[in-house]
C-alpha cells in the first residue's frame, strides 16, 4: 500500500483516530490523544480524529476529516468492532492502543453477559488477519 499524506511526502499518511473518549473533559486520556493526533500532524501526516460530539473541546486543534486514510487508529475502544469495520470497508489497516484489560477491570464486578459480550469483542478486534 503507497503512503497517502499530505504535502506530497511520500512518507506521510492519513491517519484516522477512533475514541469514545469525552474530549470536552481535560484529563489525561483525551489530552494524550489529542497531544498524538498534533504531534502526528507536525511530522507531517494527515490526521482526524473521530469522537462523540459533546460540545466545544476545551482546547483549540487543528485535527480535521479530509480524506481516506492511510490507518485508522483507535484509542481504548476494544468493546466496539466498528472501527475494525471501517477499517475492512476502507481497506487500511487497524491499529488498536489499549492502555488497560477491560475485563480485568470488570471481572469483580461485571456480569456474566457483560464478560462474555467483551470476550467476543476481544477476539474480534484482537485477532490476527
Amino acid at each position: 500500500m503507497a503512503p497517502s499524506g499530505n504535502g506530497g511526502d511520500p512518507c506521510s499518511m492519513r491517519i484516522y483516530m477512533i475514541t469514545g473518549d469525552d474530549l470536552t473533559s481535560f484529563r489525561g486520556g483525551t489530552i494524550h490523544l489529542v497531544e498524538q493526533a498534533e504531534n502526528l500532524q507536525a511530522l507531517g501526516h494527515d490526521v482526524c480524529i473521530f469522537a462523540q460530539d459533546r460540545g466545544p473541546l476545551p482546547q483549540p486543534t487543528t485535527v480535521s476529516i479530509r480524506y481516506l486514510p492511510a490507518i485508522v487508529h483507535t484509542r481504548q475502544m476494544g468493546y466496539s468492532a466498528m472501527p475494525l469495520l471501517a477499517a475492512r470497508l476502507l481497506g487500511v489497516p487497524h491499529v488498536l492502543e489499549v492502555n488497560g484489560i477491560l475485563r480485568d477491570e470488570l471481572a469483580r464486578r461485571g456480569s456474566a453477559l457483560r464478560l462474555a459480550v467483551i470476550d467476543w469483542f476481544a477476539r474480534v478486534n484482537l485477532a490476527p488477519f
